[in-house]
């Protein structure tokens, strides 16, 4: 829906759709300023001969549950900045609204429920890497990933979001752009033309879950890169694949 009203003692709207969007374009500006101005020709991924016979014979590379993977931190280590940031931001004693409050408390904990929704399949951009032969294993698959490189990995569902991102390692280039996200994510939620006066009443926190779900799945868009500084001897590329959401939906069966 394009607006939702809330009725409180005097009358307050939230208009989601253009929420969403300023954070959107803070996401989207946040990504542009930390990937690369585009994507390798090509990216390789190391495996063992079990995972080699299955890729060939398939002819399907699978992504990997987050919480599987080598680095058991895996956007954990991006939600706890991500953590710091806001408990900084919400310390400031500056006047921020209620609602504001609100969803920057419980966006704080959000993207960690989407981990075991997360899926990753990771690649390195050099194709003879020592650390990747004794980690991974003693095969290497080059896939073309420019389009005028050959065929390309393309989904086979349309229900999941693909994005390929450059794994982020340097601790200052994480902080500051995500200080700067959480400041443009509270300039919205603060903005009389997305939220209009303080929203407090019976309804506060089924609206305060939904807004807070909705700037969570934008702010994966940016965690999903982020990696500790201890494996930046990898070289990473990753394909991330999440879920699709229908925010609006209320259908119990949708797939998840």
């Amino acid at each position: 829906c394009g607006c939702a009203q809330v009725a409180h003692k005097s009358m307050s709207a939230i208009f989601p759709i253009l929420l969403t969007e300023h954070v959107l374009g803070a996401v989207n500006d946040i990504r542009r300023s930390i990937m690369p101005a585009r994507l390798p020709n090509y990216l390789y991924h190391y495996t063992r001969e079990k995972g080699f016979q299955g890729i060939v014979k398939s002819r399907n590379l699978r992504a990997s549950c987050a919480v599987s993977l080598n680095d058991k931190s895996e956007i954990c280590h991006g939600a706890e900045i991500l953590a710091e940031v806001i408990h900084r931001r919400l310390a400031r004693k500056n006047g921020l609204r209620h609602f504001t409050n609100l969803v920057l408390t419980q966006l704080k904990s959000e993207p960690l429920q989407r981990i075991d929704k997360t899926y990753v399949a990771c690649f390195c951009e050099e194709q003879d890497v020592g650390s990747q032969w004794e980690g991974y294993g003693p095969y290497c698959l080059r896939f073309p990933i420019d389009k005028d490189s050959g065929p390309r990995l393309r989904p086979r569902v349309s229900n999941a979001f693909i994005q390929f991102v450059k794994a982020v390692y340097k601790s200052r280039l994480k902080r500051s752009s995500l200080t700067t996200l959480v400041e443009r994510i509270t300039e919205a939620l603060e903005s009389r033309s997305t939220v209009q006066g303080d929203i407090d009443g019976p309804w506060t926190t089924s609206i305060v879950d939904i807004v807070t779900f909705s700037v969570s799945e934008l702010v994966l868009d940016v965690l999903v890169s982020f990696k500790s500084e201890e494996y930046n001897n990898e070289l990473e590329w990753r394909l991330v694949v999440r879920p699709k959401q229908d925010l609006c939906g209320s259908d119990r069966l949708s797939p998840d």
